[in-house]
């Protein structure tokens, strides 16, 4: 075999390691740069933790005037969206510095909860005490309209929007999930309901279309639902240890993050987005204090986080270059 020729290919072998090294890298970079924002209704504040390791990372409302935060979310513009419950308002925070921006509030809101934005970019407002679903423009605060009255709604506690558009809504004095046109906001009746939800507080749609909701009592789970039909699918999601759940996420990495509100157990448990089997706990205690609803940040919210495999993914680079470099050098002197 000729050398300069075999000198070549260890060469082109080396340099296409070193790309697969780096684009692996920051795959794993856009993975991993998620933070978890918890609402924390016992430290009236939103903190933000890794995901991965369970790390506090610090407060991002600190100083602000939150009363019993609840619903929390990212909008369109980048920022985020808090329902502060006690005082009947959804407070707008910038989504880096963490500083208030505005008030969202109006008559129609009581004790508002769970949050969540429309494909035309307005907010949609659970109003557990005025059992109702109000709209607002977020970026001006201006109140649109009640884009869901009663009956037969009664104690709305989560509002997401499914992948079909319609609204569906978690009403925790109904123990069932009720679903709504998301254009006009026309009842299209009872779409999840069985003996096990008991008092459901949060909901969402998992990667598979699947509804989870998050059934308080008796079974202290999250329940998996057919994201077409509504039909229940069992528990999906649950540890003997689970007191008080409030909300259920799916992170980045398609596992689901579940707070646990108790005042004696206020944590945060991660379970496989996949099977449901229990995984970690993520910082129990404090400052967790009472955690309800959860979201995760967008990539370009806040102060880049170091990513968990960050050190790892750079010492993997490293030691490809110094190897590359290695070959470089030996094929210069030959």
């Amino acid at each position: 075999m000729n050398r300069s020729a075999g000198k070549n290919t260890n060469l082109v072998f080396c340099w296409a390691s070193l790309g697969v090294g780096i684009i692996l890298f920051g795959a794993a970079t856009s993975v991993f740069g998620f933070d978890l924002l918890v609402a924390s209704a016992g430290a009236n504040s939103v903190f933000r933790f890794d995901p991965n390791t369970g790390e506090f990372l610090g407060e991002l409302t600190a100083g602000s005037p939150l009363d019993n935060p609840r619903g929390i979310s990212f909008g369109p513009d980048g920022h985020l969206y808090v329902s502060s419950t006690d005082s009947n308002a959804v407070l707008r925070y910038h989504g880096q510095s963490g500083a208030l921006l505005n008030t969202i509030t109006d008559i129609s809101l009581g004790h508002p909860e769970g949050l969540a934005f429309g494909s035309d970019g307005k907010l949609y407002v659970a109003s557990l005490q005025t059992d109702n679903v109000a709209r607002f423009d977020a970026t001006t605060g201006t109140f649109l309209n009640v884009f869901v009255s009663p009956p037969p709604l009664n104690g709305p506690m989560d509002v997401s929007f499914g992948p079909d558009g319609n609204l569906y809504v978690a009403a925790i004095d109904m123990n069932a999930v009720l679903r709504y046109d998301g254009q006009n906001g026309s009842y299209m009746g009872v779409f999840a309901s069985a003996p096990q939800l008991m008092g459901p507080r949060g909901l969402t749609f998992g990667p598979s279309g699947d509804l989870y909701v998050v059934a308080s009592s008796p079974t202290s789970g999250v329940l998996r639902f057919d994201g077409q039909s509504g039909a229940y699918l069992g528990v999906f999601a649950d540890d003997p240890t689970l007191q008080s759940p409030f909300d259920a996420v799916f992170g980045p990495d398609g596992d689901l993050f579940v707070s646990d509100s108790s005042p004696s157990h206020s944590t945060i448990y991660r379970f496989d987005g996949q099977t449901g089997d229990f995984l970690s706990e993520l910082a129990p205690g404090f400052p967790m204090q009472q955690p309800t609803f959860l979201t995760f940040t967008p990539q370009a919210a806040g102060p880049s986080p170091v990513p968990a495999l960050t050190i790892s993914g750079v010492a993997a680079v490293a030691v490809l270059v110094v190897i590359c470099g290695a070959f470089v050098f030996r094929s210069a002197d030959s």
